[in-house]
């Protein structure tokens, strides 16, 4: 992991860096405390970084801002957290689940919730269905997109044009409501 300093708007910020093969792109994470990381994948020069890191600014000095007044939860508190929210988000999953299968028509394997801490939801070969339980606190809208965005991978395990028009079958909206998750981010907060 590198360690590197940038300058925002005036603000010093520590960044640290990781990169990685498995990596499909870059991706900005502001965690309690204000401690900023990104991920990369190792072909992304560090000219590159600190493109996206300028393009980012405002943003990224709002959310440190912010996630410093969010106090660190221990591990215990996470994880008390989790187990009281998981069967809700599963029960509330699997609902909506059962809605977007007669939309559709398709089929998933088992679902699981998880405390992940930079994904909303992922779907496996095997057609697994993966959520993260923080989808419970979520709006309804960007709850469905995410579930939706999830069975679709059943048919189209890409994110290409057809995927797409999948998506929008059930959510019209998607490319508002992706880019309000997108702004919003998943902040981890332990």
């Amino acid at each position: 992991m590198e360690q590197h300093e940038a300058i925002l708007l005036g603000k010093r910020i520590k960044i640290q860096i990781r990169r990685s093969a498995r990596s499909r792109g870059v991706r900005l994470i502001v965690k309690a405390g204000g401690q900023v990381v990104i991920s990369a994948p190792l072909w992304v020069s560090d000219d590159r970084l600190r493109i996206f890191i300028d393009q980012k600014q405002a943003w990224l000095l709002k959310a440190v801002e912010k996630m410093q007044a969010v106090r660190t939860r221990s591990p215990k508190q996470a994880r008390a957290d989790y187990l009281a929210q998981r069967e809700d988000a599963r029960a509330f999953v699997r609902h909506r689940l059962e809605y977007y299968r007669h939309v559709y028509g398709y089929s998933h394997g088992r679902v699981s919730i998880r405390d992940q801490k930079t994904r909303w939801g992922s779907c496996a070969r095997n057609g697994n269905l993966s959520f993260n339980y923080r989808i419970v606190n979520l709006p309804l809208p960007q709850a469905d997109y995410i579930i939706a965005h999830e069975l679709c991978h059943r048919v189209e395990f890409n994110h290409s044009p057809k995927f797409w028009k999948l998506v929008s079958r059930a959510v019209p909206n998607f490319k508002k409501i992706r880019a309000e998750l997108q702004r919003q981010s998943l902040f981890s907060t332990d």
